[in-house]
């Protein structure tokens, strides 16, 4: 079958189990990881984005949802318990389906709001972030002012369109790792499924003899 483990060189079950834990610790990341953001982003950088608290505590229920499915479908492994194998092959998806049309709408605002920014945005976001701000590089007189920088517009939408670039080319890799894995753990979870039932099977032939 194409696509059956997510590992070659490892056997079916090895496979799944590997490639299962490390999504798991991956969406324990993302969970903490978006807590964090929610917790702690400043509310002028949130504006500046052009996205609300609300948009921040969907994101984390959606990645607590992952993380909740993978370790349920992980514990279903070990334990050989088809039920909660099974329940990842709809939640995940659902999950897959939510992501990926998430990850296109916020790319889309993304590449508007880059292309839109101005150096009193920049400013803004100095402002905000203080010695926090990546721009700045312990010196106070390096901190972006405007009225002083020879940036121009131009400059900011050429930097914005290279960050652009790089996040796409990683929300591409990550959208294909999560393919991949959901493809590849669905047929694992369908192999299970017909052995149990061929080994039903043998046992009810057994018994009629």
């Amino acid at each position: 079958m194409a696509f059956d483990k997510c590992c070659c060189c490892l056997s079916k079950r090895t496979s799944v189990i590997t490639c299962t834990l490390i999504m798991f610790i991956w969406y324990t990341y993302t969970v903490f990881d978006s807590l964090k953001s929610y917790f702690g982003t400043n509310d002028i950088i949130l504006e500046l984005a052009g996205i609300s608290r609300g948009y921040l505590l969907a994101q984390l229920v959606m990645y607590a949802i992952a993380e909740i499915t993978v370790f349920l479908l992980l514990i279903g492994i070990l334990s050989n318990k088809l039920l909660l194998m099974k329940q990842f092959n709809i939640v995940y998806i659902i999950y897959l389906i939510v992501s990926i049309a998430n990850d296109v709408f916020s790319s889309i605002k993304v590449n508007k709001l880059m292309n839109n920014i101005t150096p009193e945005d920049l400013e803004k976001y100095n402002e905000a972030l203080g010695n926090n701000s990546v721009l700045y590089s312990g010196n106070p007189d390096d901190i972006y002012n405007p009225k002083t920088s020879s940036v121009t517009k131009e400059d900011l939408r050429e930097a914005a369109g290279i960050i652009f670039t790089y996040m796409m080319l990683l929300l591409v890799i990550g959208i294909i790792i999560d393919i991949i894995y959901y493809i590849t753990t669905r047929n694992y979870i369908k192999y299970v499924e017909k052995e149990e039932k061929e080994l039903e099977d043998v046992k009810n032939m057994e018994s009629a003899n």
